[in-house]
């Protein structure tokens, strides 16, 4: 299950820190619907997640500023990506994120 999780983590959240600047909040809007799923993610468990980018990997636990965590879906009318939900990361915490 935690396998499953930590890939789905990988392949569809995007990293403020890395990608881009928290002014793009205001672009990260997500309707609340009747139902949800929250992915929660213990602190103990975060020296098995990893994020890639400019061509290194790092552990999350190594990275120590605080950092805006979304998860995205392909809109299946444009194919582009659409917010769920949102939230912020703090590496010395367990971290929940609730997707709509």
């Amino acid at each position: 299950m935690f396998n499953m999780i930590k890939n789905i983590i990988s392949g569809i959240i995007l990293f403020s820190s890395v990608l881009f600047s928290q002014q793009c909040l205001d672009e990260w809007g997500y309707s609340i619907t009747a139902n949800n799923a929250i992915i929660a993610i213990q602190q103990e468990n975060f020296s098995n997640i990893y994020i890639s980018a400019t061509g290194e990997t790092i552990s999350i636990e190594y990275i120590e500023c605080p950092m805006w965590i979304g998860v995205f879906y392909q809109s299946s009318e444009e194919g582009a990506l659409e917010c769920a939900g949102y939230t912020q990361w703090i590496n010395n915490q367990n971290m929940a994120i609730t997707a709509w």
